[in-house]
């Protein structure tokens, strides 16, 4: 009876824990790999968290989650709390396991969610290093080749970049899973079925942990399972078939409801408005070895990201294939299919691979192809690692070097910049984190938000409500009829229920988005639910009387039957008995010096954070010493505003042809910590200003998002790179790069800064190839590709930018001309204006092909009436001959402005002439003496003098008794509407002035000074009287009650 009893435990033991953990010798290297694994794991064992990408994103989500799981909802749908308690349907597309982790972890543990993330973080690395020690040793049949493919891929610098860079958990759990995917796969291919149940359970792992990942991972396990099994190929296929019913089988909960409910969000457009779409993000062949700059910069708040390949793996990948072949090892085939696997995969990063994804709908979804440089990697170090199958003598010590120069080829990503995170701790955390409509939800592309959400609700309100209250009332009682009421009775986390007494009918909007799955009943009863429109929102129709409405986050038919189908199958899991097959295939690896590794992983141990405490080749402070950033190759040193420092730039070329683009990069520093957010762009300029570049931002291949300036310490500093083109067209010379910094609230610019120039050294032959020219302009091979206005409407003054594309061949001995002229609706002309065309880069050079553009300034003239005018361009020779015409297809509006003759008599009278311009007529004081006000409205009247063709700006400065200027205001005439340019001679032109007094003013007297100054020169108008220009108009007196 003993024996019995003893007998059925052994069945039971081995059938339940394949893994055999404490009867294994396997088991004695999880210590060593957990010493091998500490610096990949160190970013997160102490100190300021890593800055990544989405760490902070999945850090709120899980805070979500555990609200929901302290609810007792299990497996969840709906984020009530996010949008600002809008709700967001997260949960029910992507997958939650890693965040289930983190918020188990917090529970069990009652630590915060950040030492949650880190805990799951540095579970997650080891897990990936014990499973890919699993599959290398029982592949080879070698404990020092399990290694090897263990810390190949901890350390190779993808999965780091995930982790250190990117926060991108839920993947890094994924590669994880990835491993133990092939080591049971391949076992229970080759016949071993206790594997199936295994393969089937880590395969429901890797779907439940990142579903992008999963979509691209699985081909290449299919394929390699049914490889690893091709001695059986029926049993092979009849186990493997098994695994994948059990693994879609058991998440089938999460992925039917996913994918048949994808139609309801906005996946597609929500991506694309961000530019996150499969063909924008290949990885050019370049770019799978670019490494980060070395040394790696520890003040540096965004190093780039990058995707490399372990370069050290694929020499020891290339050393093993040639060992292979020269000893004609049994694992050659092995090897040669795991290369080929991986070729095939890394294809598919590349941009050449585009026609396949253009074909395979649902690989288009994963929209990342870089991410098929995880399981690549994978696959390298465990290439890599059959270096040890080779290997006879010195086993040990050679391992010890391919392991040492793993590690060392990582080093770049494993001093990845901190910030100072703080984790969440309740709702108002939670919606202090979003910021519509840039980021919502956890999310910062809004690509979970319902189909009906066609504009964002201002959340604000709501916002403000959770600050104080984790579940408030979303009844918008702001619509509630007189006599109508409405009492909130219950509130749970996914349902509210009111008590409602109205004498008429009335409709009930609610602060929640809807999205299927809310129901809504009257005393009991289901009601519609009526979506409003712009936002999305809940409606429902409530009938007269006394009423008790519910509302309530439900299931729906495909999420209830998908969750019944994972519950079988779990149940079929736990029931049905997997007894081990005939087909065995017994594990006797090799063995290494599993002591003496240990002692080697504690040294490498302690030379990684002597790397950490000291400077040395791979790590360096660049401000530490002579206050310059690392890898800049200019230094500049420029104060903007006393706010920000320029430290620099960087160029990739200082020459270029017209058609190309040049990086720019530049070294930013806080003077102090900002309580602004400062934007900044970059203009190409000519000598004369012109700009000739747009000011679109483009972001080259591995920039590294900034934090906002108001996050910027003042002790680091950041790369703000930028990838320039030139506007098509661009004739060759030399432009000027400046830098302009400015307030992102406002707009207001704190300063503008000349850095640096460019050269263009050939003209664009490569743009508008694929189109046909807008105009052939006569024989001589002259063409007009492009015509460009820089608005629709203009008014009497203004300038109106106009930029032409041509390309021609001289035939003449005289310039050529181009006529721009302004039809009337009789087309009759009523101006015209003559450029020369290639003033700055002549005809006589331009070569065969060339496309040249041209930029030409128009004014509308002051006498021009109000009304819509064509654009029209001629060509004229040297001899003055019209070679040819076009015709603009816009139209040009033109606004008139109500013109005033006489002069206004509820002003103070002052009548003085500045040069023979304008007269400054007389001004009105509404507000004095000021008590109290930060406002002062002054109203300034104007005389032209004559037909003025200059761009005038008027000054007001309000200065004190010192005669410093307390507060100005500057700009055209009538708050930008009037250029001087469109005023005619004898018209009177109102020009107020709203002045916001500063907040520190004092008791006192202040004069009133107003001009006018050229807009180009800054030389201002003068007077006999006001030779300075400054006229003093009146004297104020500011009261501090």
């Amino acid at each position: 009876m003993c024996w019995s009893t003893r007998y059925d435990l052994q069945q039971i033991y081995s059938s339940i824990i394949p893994f055999m953990f404490f009867r294994h010798r396997a088991t004695r290297f999880l210590g060593l790999l957990a010493i091998l694994s500490i610096p990949a794991v160190f970013p997160f064992l102490g100190g300021q968290i890593p800055r990544t990408n989405d760490l902070a994103s999945h850090v709120h989500r899980a805070f979500e989650l555990e609200q929901l799981l302290r609810a007792g909802v299990i497996v969840p749908r709906w984020g009530p709390h996010l949008v600002h308690g809008y709700g967001y349907p997260v949960f029910n597309y992507f997958p939650y396991l890693s965040h289930y982790l983190i918020a188990i972890t917090r529970m069990v543990s009652d630590l915060d969610f950040l030492w949650s993330y880190r805990i799951i973080a540095a579970v997650v690395t080891l897990t990936t290093a014990w499973g890919t020690f699993l599959f290398g040793r029982d592949l080879f049949r070698d404990e020092s080749a399990g290694v090897l493919a263990a810390v190949g891929f901890v350390y190779s610098p993808y999965l780091l970049m995930t982790a250190n860079v990117r926060g991108g958990l839920p993947e890094s759990l994924a590669l994880a899973a990835l491993p133990f995917c092939l080591w049971t796969w391949s076992r229970a291919a080759r016949g071993e079925r206790i594997f199936v149940l295994w393969a089937g359970l880590t395969y429901a792992i890797l779907i439940l942990s990142h579903n992008g990942s999963a979509v691209q991972i699985s081909p290449i396990l299919f394929v390699y399972a049914l490889w690893r099994g091709r001695a059986q190929m029926r049993i092979a296929i009849s186990q493997f078939a098994l695994s994948v019913i059990i693994g879609i089988g058991l998440t089938a909960f999460y992925w039917i409801p996913a994918l048949v409910e994808l139609q309801y969000v906005q996946v597609a457009s929500g991506y694309a408005s961000t530019g996150i779409v499969y063909h924008q993000n290949f990885t050019p062949v370049g770019g799978l070895f670019t490494y980060p700059l070395i040394p790696v910069d520890s003040d540096l708040l965004n190093p780039i990201v990058a995707n490399p390949l372990s370069i050290i793996t694929i020499i020891f990948s290339g050393l093993t294939i040639w060992r292979a072949r020269l000893l004609d090892s049994r694992y050659l085939s092995e090897l040669i299919w795991l290369s080929l696997l991986s070729f095939i995969a890394l294809f598919l990063t590349l941009p050449q691979s585009r026609l396949i994804w253009d074909k395979l709908p649902l690989l288009q979804l994963t929209l990342w192809p870089w991410r098929f440089i995880g399981p690549v990697s994978l696959m390298i170090s465990i290439i890599a690692a059959g270096l040890m199958s080779t290997i006879s003598k010195n086993r040990t010590i050679l391992l010890m070097i391919g392991i040492f120069a793993v590690i060392l080829n990582g080093l770049p990503w494993l001093y990845p910049p901190r910030e100072a995170l703080v984790s969440p701790t309740n709702v108002a955390d939670l919606a202090r984190s979003e910021m519509p409509p840039w980021l919502i939800g956890t999310s910062t592309t809004a690509e979970y938000l319902p189909k009906w959400v066609q504009q964002l609700p201002d959340t604000d309100a709501q916002r403000d409500m959770l600050l104080t209250d984790s579940d408030p009332d979303r009844l918008d009682r702001a619509f509630l009829p007189p006599g109508a009421k409405a009492q909130h009775i219950e509130n749970d986390v996914l349902s509210d229920t009111y008590h409602i007494i109205t004498p008429d009918t009335l409709e009930l909007s609610f602060k929640h988005f809807f999205f299927p799955g809310w129901r809504a009943w009257i005393d009991n009863n289901p009601i519609p639910i009526i979506v409003s429109q712009p936002h999305g929102l809940i409606k429902v129709t409530v009938p007269s009387g006394n009423h008790l409405l519910m509302l309530s986050f439900d299931t729906t038919s495909v999420r209830y039957w998908s969750g019944m189908l994972s519950l079988v199958s779990l149940i079929v899991v736990i029931v049905f008995k997997f007894s081990r097959s005939k087909v065995q295939t017994g594990i006797s690896p090799q063995v290494v010096n599993a002591k003496l590794l240990t002692i080697f992983a504690v040294f490498v141990m302690v030379v990684f954070m002597l790397s950490v405490i000291f400077e040395n080749p791979v790590r360096k402070h660049g401000l530490a010493d002579d206050n310059k950033p690392l890898h800049m190759q200019n230094s500049l040193g420029i104060d903007f505003g006393s706010e920000l420092w320029l430290h620099g730039y960087s160029l990739s070329e200082y020459s270029i042809d017209a058609d190309d683009t040049f990086e720019l990069d530049l070294f930013w520093q806080a003077q102090r910590n900002l309580g602004l957010v400062y934007g900044f762009n970059i203009r190409l300029r000519d000598v004369h200003g012109r700009l000739w570049n747009t000011s679109e931002i483009v972001r080259p291949k591995g920039w590294r998002f900034m934090p906002g300036t108001d996050f910027w310490p003042p002790d680091k500093y950041v790369i703000d790179k930028y990838a320039v083109k030139p506007l098509s067209g661009t004739p060759p010379g030399t432009y000027y790069l400046e830098v302009i910094a400015f307030r992102q609230d406002t707009l207001e610019v704190l300063d503008v800064s000349t850095i640096g120039s460019l050269q263009i050294i050939s003209a664009d032959k490569s743009s508008f190839g694929d189109v046909e020219p807008l105009a052939v302009l006569g024989d001589e091979g002259w063409l007009l590709w492009d015509f460009v206005i820089d608005r629709t409407e203009a008014v009497s003054g203004d300038t109106v930018g106009i930029q032409v594309v041509w390309s021609g061949m001289d035939s003449g001995t005289g310039p050529y001309n181009a006529r721009i002229s302004m039809l009337g609706p009789d087309r009759k002309e009523q101006a015209s204006f003559d450029f020369e065309v290639g003033i700055d880069y002549p005809p006589s050079v331009w070569e065969s092909g060339a496309r040249v553009r041209e930029q030409y300034i128009i004014r509308v003239p002051a006498y021009l009436s109000s009304g819509q005018y064509i654009l029209h361009v001629k060509l004229v020779s040297p001899e003055g001959h019209t070679l040819g015409e076009y015709e603009h297809t816009n139209l040009l509006r033109v606004n008139v402005p109500e013109r005033i003759f006489d002069q206004p008599t509820d002003i103070t009278i002052l009548d003085v002439e500045l040069g023979s311009v304008a007269t400054f007529v007389g001004h009105q004081i509404t507000n004095q003496p000021i008590t109290d006000s930060e406002i002062l409205n002054i109203k300034l009247v104007w005389e032209a003098n004559e037909n003025i063709t200059e761009d005038y700006h008027v000054f007001v400065h309000i200065i004190d008794e010192s005669g410093s200027i307390v507060v100005q205001s500057d700009g055209k005439p009538a708050n930008w509407t009037r250029p001087t340019a469109g005023w005619l001679p004898g018209e009177y032109i109102i020009d107020g002035h709203t002045i916001v007094l500063p907040s520190d003013i004092k008791t006192g007297s202040y004069i009133v000074n107003v001009g006018l100054y050229n807009n180009l020169n800054y030389e201002r108008l003068v007077s006999d009287e006001f030779p300075d220009g400054s006229v003093p108009i009146t004297e104020i007196l500011y009261k501090v009650n």
